[in-house]
């Protein structure tokens, strides 16, 4: 299998480069049926889940992977999100030194009471609205795009500025994807639906840092915004003007054969 590309030099020598390595959980009935599979639905992987998650982690073999992030319920409800859980530990296999990270953070895009439904009217009409730039839009008794922006965006800058390793890889969920690379890579949600997230995927961003000394007149903080700035620019948050995100690959398949795709 071909290994994923060398990480870039860094403009400066003072600058650091880090990589993230974002992949999508395997298959589930779910997935297979087409069904919203959010925060609130909880199933395991159905078997072709179980061999695309075996591909990713024979893809992932040779790479250096200090630190391994899925997914896992909030403190107080009873279980853990099977679907990454499963897929962490399997890619893991190959890398048994790898530091073990669950944050509730990284969760999916809660759907409400539209868990576990096939898509309608409703639900079209909610993702036109995204479309148009309606980011605080929901289902009902669910999750807008901006909260879930705000809560996963954040842990990421905050993991990349405080971690020493290199290499993260994380195993989410495709819409939790879909905000977290339009956030990164184009500091806004507007580009959500151009992301394609096929399971078991892999998405490679790298993450130039600039040195403090020759970015002080930029800001490197990550902080929430009011209302107004959110709809005027298409964000939750005050992206670091210290970092630079460059996308290498993106929903990268060339590991799952046809069955698996």
């Amino acid at each position: 299998m071909n290994p994923l590309p060398m990480r870039p030099v860094q403009s400066k020598a003072s600058h650091s480069m880090k990589r993230l390595v974002l992949c999508r959980h395997g298959e589930t009935s779910a997935n297979y049926k087409k069904l919203l599979q959010g925060r609130g639905i909880d199933l395991p992987l159905n078997e072709r889940g179980v061999v695309q998650a075996k591909s990713l982690a024979e893809r992932l073999r040779t790479e250096t992977v200090a630190r391994i992030r899925r997914y896992f319920k909030p403190e107080g409800m009873s279980t853990t999100r099977h679907r990454a859980q499963e897929t962490a530990k399997i890619v893991r296999q190959h890398h048994p030194a790898a530091t073990w990270f669950e944050n509730p953070d990284l969760a999916e895009i809660s759907w409400g009471a539209w868990e576990g439904t096939t898509a309608t009217e409703d639900v079209e009409s909610l993702l036109r609205n995204w479309d148009e730039g309606d980011y605080e839009a929901c289902a009902p008794g669910g999750e807008s795009p901006f909260v879930v922006e705000e809560r996963s965006v954040s842990l990421i800058y905050n993991l990349i500025r405080a971690r020493q390793e290199d290499n993260l890889v994380f195993i989410l969920h495709g819409r939790l994807l879909r905000i977290i690379m339009s956030s990164l890579i184009h500091r806004n949600l507007s580009q959500m639906d151009s992301f394609r997230h096929h399971n078991c995927n892999i998405n490679v961003l790298d993450v130039e840092i600039m040195d403090p000394a020759s970015s002080s007149q930029l800001s490197s903080e990550v902080q929430p915004v009011d209302q107004e700035t959110r709809r005027a620019t298409g964000s939750a948050l005050s992206h670091p003007q210290d970092m630079k995100i460059t996308a290498t690959i993106l929903d990268d398949c060339t590991h799952l054969t046809d069955y698996l795709l």
